[in-house]
């Protein structure tokens, strides 16, 4: 990272139009530098570009080397780097976590790309999926916004709903919200407590009006 607090950055993606899309939004913030761009690994590993990434957006579904071994390849040229999966194939955070990946986000979730990013380089692990189902379209959620604001809901105890609506597990969301499993519980109560809800399965019916 240079002396401004800006974070250098290159993508790895062999479609040109994806590829533009991710450097452009990216760029756009002031955080970060582009500094390359590039269809497949083998052209990371021979070309230069002005100074070493702190970030590498790769791609899974690449041309010769694959995005899964693409990511101990590039960790090895350039140790202090993160990288973060973007790819619209579903993984698990196990296989994720083993192939070295910092992070991982669906190239359909915009919303949170940036936040992303930015949480995978102050050194979190941040894989935004799920085994048995990606995100919804947060972009559909705005009728259960308004509902669970109206119901004094905090931000981060909104997060926690549209995922327990979704199905995910007191660890899934721990694991994707970098908080303890506690703490999910900790919320799941307030937010019983904040719907009038008895319990899980009250809960789940409130909030099944909303499911996508």
């Amino acid at each position: 990272m240079t002396t401004d607090n800006i974070y250098k950055f290159i993508v790895v993606e062999d479609h040109p139009l994806t590829r533009d899309g991710i450097v452009n939004y990216v760029k756009a913030h002031e955080r970060f530098e582009h500094i390359g761009e590039f269809g497949d690994t083998r052209s990371v590993l021979n070309s230069t570009f002005s100074g070493r990434p702190d970030l590498i957006i790769l791609d899974l579904n690449l041309p010769g080397i694959d995005g899964e071994r693409s990511c101990a390849i590039l960790k090895q040229k350039f140790p202090t780097c993160k990288i973060v999966a973007c790819t619209n194939y579903p993984r698990t955070i196990k296989e994720l976590k083993a192939l070295g990946f910092d992070g991982y986000i669906s190239k359909t979730e915009k919303e949170f790309f940036i936040d992303v990013l930015l949480k995978v380089l102050k050194g979190e692990k941040f894989y935004l999926l799920n085994e048995k189902k990606q995100f919804a379209d947060h972009s559909k959620f705005e009728e259960l916004d308004k509902f669970l604001k109206v119901k004094e809901l905090t931000s981060r105890e909104i997060e926690v709903a549209k995922l327990l609506m979704q199905d995910f597990s007191n660890r899934e969301i721990g694991e994707n919200l970098i908080i303890s499993e506690s703490t999910v519980e900790t919320h799941r109560k307030h937010i019983k407590q904040k719907l009038g809800a008895k319990n899980k399965r009250e809960l789940r019916e409130i909030l099944k009006v909303y499911e996508i």
